[in-house]
């Protein structure tokens, strides 16, 4: 009785989980965002000598 019980639970979780996921438009394939490039040197100087005068202004 209590695996009968485990199982019906666990058929009715998992078609709201289905309910769910295709409310949110999932058909089955993962999509992740492709890695993006690295940031040149002189983009990190540019961040580093910015936030540097931010920081003296609020001193």
């Amino acid at each position: 009785m209590v695996a009968g019980n485990l199982f019906i639970r666990t058929l009715e979780q998992g078609e709201r989980t289905f309910v769910a996921m295709n409310a949110k438009g999932y058909d089955g394939n993962i999509r992740v965002l492709e890695d993006l490039p690295r940031p040149k040197k002189a983009a990190i100087f540019g961040i580093v000598l910015f936030d540097s005068q931010k920081n003296r202004r609020i001193s």
